[in-house]
């Protein structure tokens, strides 16, 4: 939180992917962050949890905002980077 990269994040503990992965189908419990940020943000974003991440390839995702509470959005604007 200190690089402001994001302005919340939750964490969703106690989910179970089930996935494909080389040539196996692989089923783990995972920890889901979900996290709030701004799109001039994102590419730091993105290389921060690309480094903390111990997966080979991590699923990280950007999910457009096309609605919003205007006054939750402006506090996330006012807070990241």
């Amino acid at each position: 939180m200190s690089e402001k990269l994001a302005a919340c994040v939750h964490v969703l503990s106690g989910i179970t992917a089930i996935y494909r992965w080389k040539g196996k189908i692989e089923e783990e419990p995972q920890t889901l962050l979900v996290v709030k940020t701004t799109q001039t943000a994102w590419p730091a974003l993105l290389r921060r949890v690309k480094t903390l991440h111990s997966d080979e390839i991590p699923e990280i995702i950007a999910l457009p905002v096309v609605e919003g509470l205007p006054a939750y959005l402006d506090w996330i604007d006012s807070v990241v980077m």
